[in-house]
């Protein structure tokens, strides 16, 4: 992901009022780049804390990124339009959406089948389970961690029942879990 950074051409002043074309291909090209690096950073696995808390500051930052990208495309359409008003809430809506459907994407039946794949042993289903659990909860907390700081990570314009609801879905998905991974043994 470092290496990508320096592939990114930076934007000192945007002009929203000249070539809106030439700016929306440049600012699709970098919101694609920080969503590929978003993914491979969430895909990287953290050995110790410090590389943990590391990593959700560098998801943080990119979902930031992200957000204002959302925010500068939002502009940039309602100008070509000839708009006069645009919605501030549509790019953090956006983020939380992006969440969820990371949520919905991660599998533990995928995780159960990779370790099966790589003949991990434990000493018994139990210790497999514990671990299994533990691992699916950790990158379920990921995804959410990142809504920790209200103050930071939340937008004063969404209602916090948004972020709510995306923490509460990941509380239960990290419920189910649990009952998924005795399910999935008890067939093995």
């Amino acid at each position: 992901a470092k290496r990508d950074v320096t592939k990114i051409s930076g934007f000192s002043v945007t002009d929203f009022g000249n070539n809106n074309t030439e700016m929306v291909k440049k600012i699709s090209a970098n919101t694609a780049q920080v969503k590929r690096m978003l993914e491979q950073v969430r895909r990287t696995g953290a050995q110790d804390a410090l590389c943990r808390e590391l990593q959700n500051s560098i998801i943080e930052t990119l979902e930031q990124t992200l957000k204002v990208h959302d925010t500068q495309m939002e502009l940039l359409r309602l100008t070509m339009e000839g708009e006069k008003y645009a919605d501030p809430i549509i790019p953090p809506l956006r983020q939380i959406k992006d969440r969820w459907n990371t949520l919905k994407e991660f599998s533990l039946y995928n995780l159960y089948q990779e370790c099966d794949r790589q003949k991990f042993t434990y000493g018994s289903d139990d210790e497999f389970l514990a671990w299994l659990v533990m691992k699916s909860d950790e990158k379920i907390d990921q995804i959410i961690k990142a809504d920790q700081d209200p103050v930071i990570t939340r937008d004063a314009l969404v209602p916090s029942l948004c972020y709510d609801l995306l923490v509460e879905n990941a509380q239960l998905r990290k419920m189910t879990n649990v009952y998924q991974l005795r399910v999935l043994l008890l067939h093995k």
